[in-house]
């Protein structure tokens, strides 16, 4: 069953009449954030916010689009309880250009865990990796520097991004930073990966020094001791 929301109540329709959820969405009023764990991509982000459960994340200002979405389960290593969790891609693009991508991934209302076994900070070929927090809450910082990004993706995530831009000839940025930022807090998690042009950026140094920010602005958010955060606007090369 799919719920979408409209001037502050709800509207349930049953499987199969996703038609009916991307009609309504297309003439409800902008100013209410898409429920992103409820409607189905593609389609624009009017109000450039994204909303999982009860969080929602502020997007930089930009022409958003939700181009990919997959629903999955975390799992407690203790308990072994099942948590519903929501990732998805949002893209900003101008003209024909990309130029921000942006993939969040939360639960829809929390883990029931305490200590976790996972460690965002196990990575490689980083040009950039702050492990914040090595206990029982890991929290990590990394930067890369990719030749390349949606270069024949897997899974039955980011093709889906790629088919979106396939579909609308947006040119695909080439080489690419990717900032991953993850907080696993008790009871709770997110993490945020932002694909950036590298031509769009001055240089390494810039980009690192904006992804310092980024615990700043969504530790409490993913920890769900806040439920709005923003995302920075990205530094951008000088037309000079």
């Amino acid at each position: 069953m799919f719920v979408v929301f409209m001037g502050g109540g709800m509207r349930f329709v049953k499987n199969g009449g996703w038609l009916v959820c991307l009609a309504i969405a297309a003439i409800t009023s902008p100013a209410y954030a898409l429920d992103v764990s409820q409607i189905l991509p593609a389609q624009p982000i009017g109000d450039s916010q994204l909303t999982i459960g009860a969080r929602t994340l502020q997007l930089p200002q930009g022409q958003w689009h939700l181009v990919a979405g997959v629903k999955g389960e975390t799992t407690n290593p203790q308990s072994g309880v099942p948590a519903e969790t929501q990732m998805v891609y949002a893209l900003n693009t101008k003209g024909r250009q990309f130029k921000t991508g942006v993939v969040l991934r939360m639960p829809v209302d929390g883990v029931p865990v305490r200590q976790w076994i996972d460690d965002p900070c196990k990575v490689s070929g980083h040009i950039y990796r702050a492990e914040l927090d090595n206990s029982k809450t890991p929290e990590c910082l990394v930067v890369f520097k990719w030749k390349s990004h949606l270069n024949k993706p897997s899974g039955n995530f980011y093709p889906q991004a790629l088919e979106w831009i396939q579909k609308e000839n947006i040119k695909l940025p080439g080489p690419v930073y990717e900032i991953a930022y993850t907080k696993l807090a008790a009871n709770d998690f997110g993490t945020v990966r932002l694909f950036v042009p590298v031509p769009d950026v001055a240089s390494d140094d810039d980009i690192v020094n904006w992804a310092k920010g980024l615990p700043v602005a969504l530790k409490r958010f993913f920890e769900k001791r806040e439920t709005l955060a923003s995302l920075p606007a990205l530094p951008e090369r000088s037309a000079n």
